[in-house]
């Protein structure tokens, strides 16, 4: 077990930044923070843990109003990474008006990572492989029977 007095400061900041910290965090910065820290932590939090930290500590350089919009361009754009706040946050994007159409995307349902659909798995890749005589389990030439 480590002790965290043992810990440099900058080592003991990182463990101290865990995913709660960051959905507070982004919480108090605005709305459009915290749904993109929470799009940017979704299933992988750990390995995103990183990224969201970088984009929160972007508020110190940019200011939380800046960060806040730059946020809501990158939701409204549906680019879910810590490297394209940081790019519009530098390149101005973020004092820009979005587009007319640019309309935030509804969250991602959440589903397990791997599913398929009953047709997936059973679906013949090519007709030419099925033999004659032998029952195709596509969705537009007959009903599931379960």
């Amino acid at each position: 077990m480590t002790n965290q007095a043992h810990l440099p400061p900058k080592k003991l900041r990182y463990l101290m930044q865990t995913p709660t910290w960051c959905r507070e965090r982004a919480a108090l910065i605005g709305p459009a923070t915290a749904d993109f820290i929470e799009r940017l932590l979704g299933d992988e939090v750990l390995d995103r843990l990183r990224g969201a930290q970088a984009t929160l500590r972007l508020a110190e350089t940019f200011g939380q109003v800046r960060l806040e919009a730059a946020c809501q361009r990158a939701v409204a754009c549906d680019a879910i990474a810590a490297k394209t706040v940081q790019r519009i946050l530098h390149r101005g994007l973020d004092r820009e008006p979005l587009p007319s159409d640019a309309t935030p995307a509804p969250a991602p349902p959440v589903s397990p990572a791997y599913t398929r659909t009953f047709f997936d798995l059973f679906t013949p890749a090519d007709a030419a492989t099925t033999s004659e005589g032998e029952k195709t389990w596509t969705s537009s030439t007959s009903s599931p029977r379960c």
